[in-house]
């Protein structure tokens, strides 16, 4: 896959407007409009907070969608995420630019140091759609079930646009 330079215009209603100021994404090729919509906190004006949430929550979802180098930052010298200046509030409008990189899924799924097979207690496959939140859940289960601390380990091939997967679990010391 190619790498994909997007550019997304957040924009705000006039803080003067009756509406409620809305969130609108702009320039989207990787992740659904309305799931970049979902974002931005409805029926209220945002705040420097809110702006740099929604920066955070837009990696976190390419994340979730194999977007592993994706970069979110502001391209407008008046509007910096974070940091609304007067000029930004009157305008209306923050421009945000998403470098996507590639999608990336699952090599391999590994296991390391359990004492039985915890294949079928994942939920991750190879092949499946990279996700840092499947990988957490997956962690999580592995640790209530073995009492010890569960370290997923990644190793990226460029090439190939697989990550491979290797679940350790880390004994208690006692």
């Amino acid at each position: 896959m190619r790498s994909a330079l997007l550019f997304a215009v957040l924009c705000i209603s006039s803080l003067a407007d009756a509406d409620p100021p809305r969130a609108h994404f702009i320039g989207n090729r990787g992740v659904p409009e309305a799931a970049l919509d979902a974002l931005a906190p409805a029926n209220r004006n945002l705040t420097d907070q809110d702006l740099e949430l929604v920066s955070l929550k837009t990696s976190s979802l390419y994340w979730d969608l194999g977007y592993v180098n994706v970069k979110v930052r502001e391209t407008d010298g008046t509007c910096v995420i974070g940091f609304l200046t007067p000029e930004c509030r009157r305008s209306g409008v923050v421009t945000i630019q998403i470098d996507e990189g590639g999608q990336f899924s699952i090599g391999s799924v590994e296991f390391r140091g359990f004492p039985t097979a915890v294949d079928d207690m994942v939920k991750i496959r190879a092949g499946d759609v990279f996700s840092r939140t499947r990988i957490v859940e997956d962690r999580e289960r592995l640790e209530a079930k073995f009492g010890a601390t569960v370290m997923p380990m990644t190793k990226r091939d460029d090439s190939s646009h697989t990550i491979g997967l290797m679940f350790e679990l880390v004994p208690k010391s006692r």
